[in-house]
């Protein structure tokens, strides 16, 4: 390998370690966004990390939960992820997932997986916003709402508190009860 290959593959490196560092960043801010508005007393964080060779995860999740209901925060980083969902558009951004399983807050791909890869046979469009019943799995029988943010509002953003208050936050406060 030469200085130059070194040299990108640092500059990478770099840009890969601020990038994560800015997300988790996002997220730790969200999780006390979303704690003081809702009784989520849980937390969690957990992205998929491959043994067979060295990659980007295809999505980074926050979740939160506790008393009647879960959230879970995707932020979708591979658009392959949404398979065959009508429901978002396929691109990089945050998915938003209430669910009505308090206790199941990172059981991710019985409740939160399942939405965005549109497992749901029932699963309705209102607006912005996907509800239903998951249909398989253990998770079957939840409630849930899903809505998708953009990740545009919250890059370079001068207050990221009101980009979480304004598409995230609020937007939750907003969905009807199950």
């Amino acid at each position: 390998m030469d200085n130059t290959d070194l040299e990108r593959l640092s500059a990478n490196q770099d840009w890969f370690e601020k990038f994560y560092g800015d997300l988790e960043y996002l997220f730790q801010k969200m999780a006390k966004a979303l704690s003081a508005e809702f009784p989520l007393p849980k937390k969690g964080f957990y992205y998929p990390k491959f043994k067979h060779r060295p990659s980007m995860p295809p999505y980074y999740v926050l979740g939160l939960g506790g008393g009647d209901f879960s959230v879970q925060v995707y932020a979708v980083l591979n658009s392959a992820l949404f398979e065959d969902q009508d429901g978002f558009d396929k691109k990089v951004s945050f998915i938003v997932v209430k669910h009505s399983r308090g206790d199941q807050y990172l059981f991710l791909d019985d409740y939160g997986l399942q939405i965005i890869r549109s497992r749901q046979k029932d699963q309705k469009k209102v607006g912005d916003i996907i509800a239903g019943e998951i249909s398989g799995g253990a998770g079957k029988g939840t409630k849930f709402r899903a809505f998708q943010a953009p990740l545009d509002p919250f890059v370079g953003a001068s207050n990221v508190n009101q980009a979480i208050q304004t598409h995230i936050v609020d937007k939750l406060r907003s969905l009807p009860g199950w």
